[in-house]
């Protein structure tokens, strides 16, 4: 019993041994396939992985090759338009200089011949100024000699009337003296009225002669009262002439203040132009600057960033619309 239970005991351990064996071969033998489907495993992903690099890796190159060529195109695209546009500028600007040089020289010709009136309508001033003077001078050297000559026709006038007084009284005096003599004589005597009628006719010769130095005394103030209203009137149109010729100088002088004020704001218009135009050919040199400053940082490696501050700096329209822009204000021109 005790030996069938030893070779029992015995063919049980062998049995065990084995068994324990061949379940460690086969644990030993998943184990060593878990680890070779593990390295399998990492190696195939990491081949995976390696691949997948490399094919990102070269999309990156092709993209970057994308954009750097992109980037090229709409840099070639853009500085040809930049071209363009800045041709389209200069040739609108040197329009508009020209306009501008044509108006300044009109602007120059007119302030010329502003300048031109105005010595003219000067000189026109000092001629009605020194006619003035002159009529002036006439006018009261004319007043002087009539107010001479009214004062001797004046004091003629005074004499001859009264000798005209003297002689009505002389007169008057011998025809009573006559008279009286006539009524005095004798009847007889004969030579008497004789001497009388002699006497008398050579008083109404005498009263006769007075008579007519009377009438043409009485002429002469006549004629010197009309010469009176005549130099009167003359007077008054000397006096309303100098008051017009001196409405006309004071007329002419505010006009020379126009002419004057008129060319002090042509000459300013023409400085503000002259300004203007400077500013504009500024304008065309500035662009000029900012393109070779973007030329320089393109090859630093900065291009994007550059066409973004240049785009921000001189905004460029496109040539399409400059052109529509450029026809209409033809149009409107």
């Amino acid at each position: 019993m005790r030996k069938e239970f030893i070779k029992l005991r015995k063919a049980s351990v062998q049995s065990q041994k084995f068994w324990r064996a061949r379940l460690a071969k086969k644990i030993f033998e998943y184990m060593r396939r878990d680890v070779a489907s593990i390295r399998i495993q990492k190696h195939v992903r990491a081949h995976s992985a390696r691949k997948a690099y490399l094919q990102e890796k070269h999309n990156e190159q092709f993209l970057e090759s994308q954009t750097r060529w992109r980037q090229h195109r709409a840099y070639a695209a853009y500085k040809q338009q930049q071209k363009a546009s800045l041709i389209l500028q200069c040739l609108w600007r040197a329009r508009i200089a020209r306009k501008e040089l044509r108006k300044l020289r009109m602007e120059a010709r007119e302030t010329g011949a502003l300048k031109e009136a105005k010595d003219k309508l000067e000189k026109r001033v000092e001629e009605l100024t020194w006619r003035l003077d002159v009529e002036k001078r006439l006018r009261a050297d004319l007043e002087e000699a009539k107010s001479h000559e009214i004062e001797k026709l004046q004091s003629a006038l005074q004499k001859m009337q009264e000798n005209l007084k003297e002689a009505h009284a002389t007169i008057v005096n011998e025809k009573e003296a006559a008279k009286l003599a006539i009524e005095q004589a004798p009847p007889k005597i004969v030579e008497v009225p004789v001497i009388d009628n002699a006497k008398l006719e050579e008083l109404t010769t005498q009263n006769k002669e007075l008579e007519e130095e009377l009438s043409t005394f009485k002429q002469k103030a006549e004629d010197l009262e009309n010469k009176l209203i005549e130099f009167q009137k003359q007077s008054d149109e000397l006096s309303q002439e100098t008051q017009e010729q001196a409405s006309k100088v004071i007329q002419l002088q505010e006009l020379v203040e126009r002419l004057e004020s008129k060319i002090a704001t042509f000459e300013s218009e023409i400085e503000l132009l002259h300004n203007n135009s400077a500013l504009a050919i500024q304008a065309v040199v500035t662009p000029e600057m900012n393109q070779t400053t973007i030329i320089e940082e393109f090859d630093k490696g900065h291009q994007l960033e550059e066409v973004k501050t240049v785009n921000e700096q001189v905004v460029v329209p496109p040539v399409k619309n400059l052109s529509k822009q450029k026809s209409q204000q033809i149009q409107e021109d």
